[in-house]
């Protein structure tokens, strides 16, 4: 019992320390917006579509470790998706598919903090990002529906108005025909770098001003899709993250601020190879614009 009591009073010192009044720490708390543009590309076929505008929630939490060091933890997460048209092509043929997609994220960051000097700080820590692509609502608008028997030379083609392939164009493209609803969950365990200033250090005036940048490069990342359940494409170290934001504060009492935030999000990974079966993840590249409102509490 006594090395019990030992422990837990060596842990209530310890955090104490990192959360004492002499150090200054803070939370926010945001509800907005995202916009979000996504494409794929491998090889002639490419995904355009509309933008898709979700609600989101933000948080940022940051703890004082002492003078020269803390640590941030940060989330973000999509509350409400919204619809979109996609279309899917293929030169020289044009569009080939067509249909409804919706996208939900969740981010969670834990990064390192070293203060310099005048509210500028240098960032490092890992990040995992998790992107949900549902689509639905599939339709071809061009070929003639049937089946396809695969051989050595490659698919002999039978039309079938109840068939599972869709052939474009007499003895050219074959692509599978998709019905319901899918899902794709892409995933990445991020390795960041960056970045920050905010006057929150600096001083304690009425206004309140914050801005970051950060890049990140992925130490895994692996796909998985309802389409072919049970397996997984992975890789490591290859694509990158590029994250800019910044904030204006208004001091409402001398512990609470209200404040406007604006992010962005640059997401690139390259077509995963070598694919399962033949079949590969393409190239895609995700942007999202988040602008949001929120509540800081500092203590």
């Amino acid at each position: 019992m006594r090395i019990i009591m030992i422990v837990m009073l060596l842990l209530l010192t310890c955090v104490g320390s990192a959360q004492g009044g002499e150090y200054k720490n803070f939370t926010i708390f945001s509800l907005g917006y995202e916009n979000v543009n996504y494409k794929e590309a491998s090889g002639a076929l490419t995904s355009s579509g509309r933008h898709m505008n979700n609600m989101m929630q933000a948080s940022k939490a940051y703890t004082a470790i002492n003078d020269d060091f803390g640590f941030y933890i940060s989330t973000v997460s999509t509350l409400v998706t919204n619809s979109s048209a996609e279309q899917w092509s293929v030169s020289p043929y044009g569009t080939i598919q067509t249909n409804q997609r919706r996208m939900s994220a969740v981010d969670l960051y834990i990064d390192a903090a070293m203060n310099m000097s005048d509210g500028w700080q240098l960032t490092m820590g890992l990040g995992w990002n998790k992107e949900t692509f549902t689509r639905a609502g599939y339709a071809y608008p061009q070929g003639v529906r049937g089946n396809c028997v695969f051989t050595a030379t490659g698919c002999t083609f039978t039309p079938n108005a109840s068939g599972i392939f869709q052939e474009i164009a007499p003895g050219g493209v074959v692509i599978a025909r998709l019905d319901g609803a899918t899902v794709e969950d892409s995933n990445s365990l991020m390795l960041r770098f960056g970045v920050r200033y905010d006057t929150f250090f600096t001083d304690d005036s009425q206004w309140r001003l914050m801005a970051g940048t950060q890049a990140a490069v992925p130490l895994y990342y692996y796909v998985t899709s309802s389409i072919l359940p049970g397996l997984t494409w992975k890789s490591s170290f290859r694509g990158y993250n590029l994250h800019v934001d910044g904030g204006m504060g208004y001091k409402l009492t001398p512990k609470f601020d209200v404040l406007f935030l604006l992010s962005g999000d640059y997401r690139y990974r390259p077509q995963t190879n070598p694919g399962v079966g033949g079949l590969t993840v393409p190239n895609t590249k995700v942007f999202i614009l988040r602008p949001s409102i929120g509540l800081g509490w500092s203590f």
